[in-house]
């Protein structure tokens, strides 16, 4: 992401990835992991990063037990809050991209609203799956732990979320960044923390 002379970069942090396949605004990295895709998206106000756990054997892999992206960024400092909202401020403390707090959740409220469909086994071409949006209801959720320090953003998935004989698979993993500069045009970020920090709101959802 840039804005003007700065910019932000994450990496994946387990090798190079493989060629994408494109799905309207995302690009599909395909079995980044066993079992594990990553869905890369453009947004109005920054860019999406959700990691697909399919099945429960990706979700006992170690190296889900955290995950720690580089980050890069030029003329950029990356700190997270006590909530685990995510800056990276310039020189002069202003905030120019934001994350709120990772969030993770499963399928459960996706599959219970889907129709009856026959074999729901792994397709052959990777798309983008609907539960992938944004957690609904009847999903398990959760925010997840996040450190930032120099170079390097970590977070933590929530074991009892990521895997157990309750969860609903695909499981996703959802870092997202925004632009902090759209201040005319609030980002799900922003929403996010406002609400958060008023003490309003119990729960969390990709709603807006």
């Amino acid at each position: 992401m840039s804005h003007g002379s700065q910019t932000l970069a994450v990496s994946w942090p387990y090798g190079s990835l493989p060629t994408p396949t494109l799905s309207g605004a995302t690009a599909i990295y395909a079995d980044v992991l066993p079992g594990v895709n990553l869905l890369v998206s453009a947004t109005p106000t920054g860019v999406s990063d959700v990691v697909e756990v399919t099945d429960a054997a990706a979700a006992a892999n170690p190296d889900l037990a955290t995950l720690t992206f580089p980050v890069s960024g030029n003329g950029l400092t990356v700190s997270a809050d006590s909530l685990g909202n995510l800056s990276a401020v310039d020189a002069s403390g202003d905030a120019v991209f934001t994350a709120a707090a990772p969030q993770m959740w499963d399928s459960a409220g996706q599959t219970a609203a889907a129709a009856p469909a026959g074999d729901a086994g792994q397709a052959a071409t990777p798309t983008v799956p609907a539960a992938a949006t944004g957690p609904i209801a009847g999903d398990a959720q959760a925010v997840m732990a996040v450190t930032a320090s120099a170079g390097t953003m970590s977070l933590t998935p929530v074991a009892s979320v990521l895997a157990g004989s309750s969860v609903v698979y695909p499981v996703f993993i959802d870092p997202t960044w925004n632009s902090g500069q759209s201040n005319s045009n609030p980002s799900w970020s922003d929403v996010y923390e406002t609400l958060d920090s008023s003490g309003d709101v119990t729960g969390y959802g990709h709603t807006w």
